[in-house]
C-alpha cells in the first residue's frame, strides 16, 4: 500500500503538466465566473506497478474514495507563499476541492480537481493554485531519491509557464529561458529520455466560452466547434518537457 500511495501522490504532485492523461475542462459564463475541472487518469501508471511487482495483494487493499478540500490547507500556501492570501487567492481555495478514486481490483486511479472562479482574475490564479495544491499533497509522506529528480525534472518543464486571464483573453505562455537551462542538467534531460519509453503523456485542455472565439494560436493541436464557442488544445506533455513553449496558446474571444 505503501508504494501505490507514493506512486500517487508523485503523480499528483505532477497533475496538471505530467500525469499518463490529463483532461482539462474550463467553463466561462458570460459575467467571468465559472469552473475548471480537472480529471487525472494514472490508470495506466497503477497497471505497470502492480506488472512491475507482482508480489502486491490487490485483492487485500481497500479502494479509496476521497475528497481533499483546499480551503484545509490555506496556512500551509500562505506560509510557503510568505504572505497573507489576497481575497481572490482565498476565494479561490475556498472553492477548489480534489476526488481522489482508486480501485485497487480494477487497477483504476483517477483525480478530479474542480475550482469555481467568481471572475476571470481567479481563473487566472487556478494554475498557481493547482500547482500550490500539488506541492502541499507532496510534502505527506517522503519520496525516494528517484522520484525527488522526476519531480524536479517535471516541474522545471513549467516553472516559466505562466497564465493571463482578462476579459475576452486566455494566454498560457512561457516566459523565460530558465527553463532550458535547467533541464539542459544531464541527470535531468537523462530523465527526460527515460519517460519517453514510456509512451505519450496526452493532455487535453478545453475551454467552453460564453460567446464565439475571434482569435486563437496554439503549438499544439486545435479543435474549434461549429458554433466557435468550445475551444479544445491537445499536445504529448513529455514535447512539452523538451520545449515548454509547446504548451503555448493565445484565446481571444
Amino acid at each position: 500500500m505503501r508504494k501505490v500511495a507514493c506512486i500517487f501522490l508523485l503523480s499528483i504532485c505532477l497533475v496538471f503538466y505530467s500525469c499518463i492523461s490529463t483532461d482539462s475542462e474550463t467553463t466561462i459564463h458570460a459575467d467571468g465566473s465559472g469552473t475548471v475541472i480537472t480529471k487525472i487518469d494514472l490508470s495506466a501508471m497503477m497497471k505497470m506497478f502492480f506488472a512491475l511487482d507482482t508480489s502486491q495483494n490487490t485483492e487485500a487493499e481497500k479502494n479509496i474514495d476521497s475528497t481533499i478540500y483546499l480551503r484545509d490547507f490555506i496556512a500551509q500556501a500562505e506560509q510557503k507563499k510568505g504572505a497573507a492570501f489576497t481575497k481572490d487567492e482565498r476565494e479561490l481555495f475556498q472553492n477548489s476541492f480534489m476526488n481522489i478514486k482508486i480501485d485497487f481490483k480494477e487497477q483504476t486511479m483517477l483525480a478530479v480537481i474542480t475550482s469555481k472562479f467568481s471572475g476571470m482574475n481567479q481563473l487566472a490564479l487556478t494554475a498557481s493554485l493547482n500547482k500550490d495544491a500539488m506541492e502541499l499533497s507532496n510534502t505527506l509522506p517522503p519520496q525516494d531519491t528517484s522520484q525527488g529528480d522526476m519531480g524536479n525534472t517535471l516541474a522545471n518543464a513549467v516553472s516559466g509557464m505562466k497564465l493571463t486571464a482578462a476579459e475576452g483573453l486566455i494566454d498560457y505562455s512561457y516566459q523565460g529561458a530558465s527553463v532550458t537551462a535547467s533541464i539542459e542538467d544531464s541527470s535531468e534531460m537523462q530523465m527526460t529520455e527515460q519517460m519517453y519509453a514510456l509512451g505519450e503523456m496526452p493532455v487535453k485542455i478545453t475551454y467552453n466560452l460564453p460567446r464565439a472565439v475571434k482569435n486563437i494560436t496554439a503549438k499544439g493541436k486545435v479543435e474549434i466547434s461549429a458554433d466557435k464557442k468550445k475551444i479544445t488544445i491537445s499536445y504529448n506533455m513529455l514535447d512539452g518537457m523538451k520545449d515548454p513553449a509547446i504548451q503555448s496558446y493565445h484565446i481571444e474571444f
